[in-house]
């Protein structure tokens, strides 16, 4: 799925980076910056690389990345928007119906069975949530 040559755990990151940074010594390593938004990196990763390391063109790259879209990209971002605006359809159908059961005093009688009344936010979720998947 992805093109990786070694993939390896993070508690080896500092010693590749250290035996990296001995063998190429103009190596720039771009981080976030030091900021409550973002997670801070570990102190010995700050101690050893620090000198290496720069948050001078993350950001500007991400947010680049984040508004330049491909044409499939786009595609995905539509079909996406579809399925998500057919979920939030069916939530307020279910709603709706419920809603015009109580609203005639067929409170024990409504429309919708009780067990597929939504009365909480987590139900809506899990209601929105299936039918996302159901459509893929």
């Amino acid at each position: 799925m992805h093109d990786a040559t070694v993939v390896d755990h993070t508690t080896r990151l500092q010693s590749i980076i250290s035996t990296y940074l001995l063998a190429n010594s103009s190596t720039l390593i771009h981080t976030l910056p030091k900021s409550s938004a973002f997670p801070s990196l570990p102190v010995e990763f700050l101690q050893n690389f620090e000198s290496a390391s720069t948050p001078s063109y993350l950001i500007s790259a991400l947010h680049l990345a984040r508004l330049i879209k491909t044409p499939a990209e786009i595609e995905l971002i539509r079909k996406a928007n579809a399925i998500s605006s057919r979920a939030h359809e069916v939530i307020m159908r279910l709603l709706g119906r419920d809603a015009n059961g109580l609203i005639q005093g067929q409170a024990n009688g409504a429309v919708m069975p009780a067990q597929w009344r939504i009365e909480k936010e987590a139900e809506a979720e899990a209601v929105f949530v299936a039918s996302c998947r159901r459509e893929g």
